[in-house]
């Protein structure tokens, strides 16, 4: 299917009812047409988005099929989730592909007291995604930076692990905050099994080979007291574009 063509023709009849289902009340909620062309492409596009977000179209991708401009498709997402977020629950795996998908640097290391520490730097085309993990930063108290006219989102590793699991309310901060300085009693310390991934063969792997190989050491050393990040950092690690073209 050409991307060019007519979006509804890429939707299931299932979506296409699901679609109505939402877009109709709203849109009529207030009486026939009342609601301004602004707030009504908004609508649109917020329906469009919910029921084709297991695609995980770009800015570029939804603007061809859409017909417009990526800057106008960033700002009817922006508009569309200001407005209408609230009406749409968002599946809490896509959401975790969706903000992290996209890692360009990965590094994980001990500091000079022995402690977890690293880097993460993720590229966020997506306002919305930008504005979201700058809200959750603020809420865990955490700092995070920017490079590139904000399009790179760089953190410590601690920030990272922290933010995926309030994103994804994992409910495990304390267990992370705790392996992260080596407080919990585990058959085989955290900083002991990163020493053994460290070294002139680590900085030749693929930020996705980092970002797996430290998910194997989380499991290996956590266990059940990180099920749900592990889980998330699965999901993450299949979400990488650059993973997804490297087995096409």
């Amino acid at each position: 299917m050409s991307p060019e063509s007519n979006i509804t023709r890429e939707m299931t009849d299932k979506q296409l009812a699901t679609f109505a289902k939402f877009f109709l009340p709203v849109w009529m909620e207030g009486g026939f047409g009342t609601l301004t062309k602004r707030d009504t492409e908004s609508l649109i596009f917020a329906c469009l988005r919910y029921n084709l977000q297991g695609e995980s179209f770009s800015n570029y991708e939804w603007a061809r099929r859409l017909r417009i401009t990526p800057s106008k498709v960033q700002t009817l997402r922006m508009n569309a989730h200001m407005k209408y977020g609230h009406l749409f629950k968002e599946n809490t795996d896509l959401l975790v592909r969706d903000y992290f998908s996209e890692i360009v640097e990965f590094q994980v290391h001990k500091d000079e007291n022995g402690n977890v520490t690293g880097v993460v730097k993720l590229q966020v085309e997506d306002r919305v995604v930008r504005m979201e993990l700058e809200e959750t930063a603020r809420i865990l108290r955490l700092a995070i930076d920017f490079e590139r006219n904000r399009n790179i989102i760089k953190m410590d590793l601690v920030t990272f692990l922290l933010m995926v699991d309030h994103l994804t309310g994992g409910g495990e901060e304390e267990t992370i905050r705790k392996l992260a300085a080596q407080e919990l009693n585990t058959k085989r310390k955290l900083g002991k099994a990163i020493s053994e991934i460290e070294g002139i063969e680590y900085a030749e792997r693929t930020e996705t080979e980092k970002l797996k190989e430290f998910g194997d050491v989380l499991h290996e050393v956590a266990g059940k007291k990180v099920s749900s990040l592990l889980k998330h950092l699965g999901l993450i690690f299949k979400s990488q574009k650059h993973h997804r073209k490297e087995n096409e």
